[in-house]
């Protein structure tokens, strides 16, 4: 009995993303690793026709799970964008309100705080009362 194969092409935003078809790592997708950059081809000639299931993870992203077909003699071709993970680093104190977030930044007179995905808020130095460090599930002791 033959087996019959195609192949997997991928291509991931960003790169360095990890590759599993079927619980089986087949490797890491190369190219530049900045947001919103696509990376190079990811080509696995040789995989058995019928369905399968990809994971694609990458440390801070969200994971990716597709299930797919291959087809006898053909590639099989998926773009992957991953989705930042929120993960809040950071709790700042003033006399209103404590704020959690991840920081952006703290270049000059501001801290910037990611509260949420896609929303960011400006915290002026001046008015933090304290800064603590916090892990993802917001206990304090950091991650």
């Amino acid at each position: 009995m033959s087996v019959i194969i195609g192949g997997l092409e991928l291509r991931t935003i960003p790169a360095g993303a990890h590759v599993i078809v079927d619980g089986h790592p087949l490797g890491v997708t190369e190219g530049r690793r900045e947001p919103g950059v696509q990376s190079d081809l990811f080509q696995r000639p040789e995989i058995r026709e019928g369905p399968h299931t990809l994971v694609v993870r990458l440390d801070g992203y969200k994971e990716y799970v597709k299930h797919f077909e291959v087809k006898p003699g053909e590639m099989t071709r998926i773009n992957v964008v991953l989705r930042k993970d929120f993960r809040p680093d950071i709790r700042l104190t003033t006399a209103a309100s404590k704020i959690e977030g991840e920081l952006v930044s703290s270049e000059g007179p501001n801290y910037i705080v990611r509260t949420s995905p896609g929303v960011e808020r400006t915290v002026p130095k001046n008015i933090v009362i304290s800064i603590e460090s916090i892990g993802a599930n917001g206990d304090g002791k950091g991650k």
